[in-house]
């Protein structure tokens, strides 16, 4: 079971591992409530744009995406956006930020799996089902082929504890191994991601 010991936390620098040089996103279309959200996905795009990662996402340019591609690209970030086809329309990429590179694909799921497998690393920032579906998603990619890549959840006001909660009774009834879930790391703060991926803030 991932009890306090085990469970995945932040860490002050990142697991073993290749460098990290183009990151993931996965991200809610939605602000959340108050400015809470879109502040923090402001913040981390600038740290994550500073720190001189590239970004690789999937959606349309609404909600914490856009704001976390906006900010990130206005501090030197490259960004490709993999869109399914159905999405087109509504992808809009000139709205999040001039450059934006779109990848056109067929579909939804081979849309995270272009986003595993052109990132080092995928952070997951808050959201709903789709959020939950798409995290699920790259846990399945990890099983089917192997890779152990780094996928960080920013657990932004706690966001995530009902859901690393579940992973606990998962692995308590032997519906998911310890393995399988240390692939996961926690996040706090922007700092703590980019400890994670390797480039701490000076």
């Amino acid at each position: 079971m991932l009890d306090q010991a085990s469970r995945p936390t932040v860490v002050a620098a990142a697991p073993a591992g290749p460098p990290v040089h183009r990151v993931g996103l996965v991200c809610g279309s939605g602000a959340g409530t108050g400015r809470h959200y879109l502040d923090f996905a402001a913040e981390l795009g600038g740290a994550l744009g500073r720190a001189g990662f590239d970004l690789v996402c999937g959606g349309t340019s609404a909600g914490l995406l856009s704001e976390v591609v906006r900010t990130a690209h206005a501090f030197g970030s490259g960004v490709l956006n993999v869109v399914p086809h159905a999405l087109l329309p509504e992808a809009a990429c000139g709205e999040m930020a001039g450059g934006v590179v779109l990848q056109v694909v067929r579909s939804t799921y081979e849309r995270m799996r272009m986003v595993h497998r052109l990132s080092d690393a995928v952070v997951v920032l808050p959201g709903g089902v789709e959020v939950l579906r798409e995290l699920g998603e790259l846990l399945s990619v990890e099983a089917v082929t192997g890779r152990v890549g780094r996928i960080v959840l920013a657990n932004r006001r706690g966001c995530f504890d009902p859901l690393l909660e579940l992973l606990d009774h998962a692995e308590a009834d032997a519906f998911a191994t310890g393995a399988e879930l240390r692939t996961l790391e926690v996040a706090e703060t922007a700092d703590d991601v980019l400890r994670l991926l390797g480039r701490p803030q000076p």
